[in-house]
């Protein structure tokens, strides 16, 4: 069952082109010379009918997400309580959702690390220096030193970071 209107829903009520919709939809419309008057047409169509960016089906085409995994040992730990939604937050700024996953125990980790990965990520935020990060994903490290080429760590406070 769909609950948001698709792109050919748009097309089919102002009486344009599937490929219109999208290209208006996706900033592209002035440099596909469509013109203003449609492009404002389609947006309020969009508005009107609740339509929401597909984002299984952007990611099959893009090969990108637009989701950012965060992995942390526990949810007890006060700072993990700012950091998450400040994170959270942050992300959505820029059109990224979050998926997080805890561990309590550390046998554990391996799971959660694979949690995360099975629902495609575009890199992974994480406040531990595990090893356990062998994909070809960015990895951003809080508070800790470089474990592998390609991630990126911060000796900062976490709370220093996010300002």
């Amino acid at each position: 069952m769909r609950h948001s209107s698709q792109q050919k829903d748009i097309a089919a009520a102002i009486g344009v082109s599937v490929s219109t919709v999208s290209l208006a939809l996706s900033g592209k419309g002035e440099e596909f010379r469509i013109s203003p008057e449609t492009i404002l047409r389609i947006q309020q169509a969009a508005k009107d009918m609740a339509y929401r960016v597909d984002r299984t089906a952007r990611s099959l085409r893009t090969r990108r997400y637009h989701t950012i995994g965060l992995l942390f040992h526990s949810t007890r730990e006060p700072l993990y309580a700012e950091l998450i939604p400040a994170i959270q937050t942050l992300l959505a700024r820029h059109d990224y959702a979050v998926v997080c996953s805890f561990w309590n125990r550390t046998q554990d980790v391996d799971a959660s690390i694979h949690a995360v990965l099975d629902h495609g990520v575009d890199g992974i935020i994480t406040c531990h220096d595990y090893r356990r990060f062998t994909m070809n994903l960015p990895v951003v490290f809080f508070g800790g030193r470089q474990v592998f080429a390609g991630s990126w760590t911060s000796q900062a406070d976490g709370r220093q970071q996010l300002q």
